[in-house]
């Protein structure tokens, strides 16, 4: 049965646990924008180097780790659905690329191949590029 005590100890509960969660992802933002940041640096490094890829010895328990500048990951972006629309119709790709909505994978994929052969984007479409440092650990041997 419930009680007036036992809702004040669980809703104080639940405040601790909201503000704690809030904290954790002020944290979390925060160590995320320094991690963005510190790549963006070995990015540019890489670049001033002209080396897409180097071993890199980081000593201890993390050994030798290879880091590998990426290439950049494009994705569509929609910048006007009814244009799109009529561009993904006229260009026969109704049934690979909508349902209910227009799916990404089909759309991120078409403005690759555009971008690729050097061509322009299709009408309602735009895009945007996401580019992350990959980090893994060398085998030994």
């Amino acid at each position: 049965m419930a009680d007036a005590t036992r809702l004040d100890t669980e809703a104080r509960k639940l405040l601790k646990l909201r503000e704690d969660h809030e904290a954790k992802d002020k944290a979390a933002k925060k160590a995320k924008d320094e991690r963005e940041k510190q790549e963006a640096v070995v990015m540019e490094l890489m670049a001033d180097l002209k080396q897409p890829s180097a071993s890199v010895d980081l000593g201890g328990k993390y050994g030798v780790w290879r880091v590998t500048k990426p290439k950049p990951t494009i994705y569509a972006r929609i910048i006007d659905k009814d244009v799109a629309l009529a561009s993904i119709q006229a260009a026969g790709r109704t049934e690979e690329m909508f349902d209910s909505a227009i799916r990404k994978a089909p759309a991120n994929q078409w403005v690759r191949e555009c971008l690729e052969r050097g061509e322009e984007l299709p009408d309602g479409f735009d895009f945007s590029e996401s580019a992350h440092i990959t980090m893994t650990r060398k085998k030994e041997g």
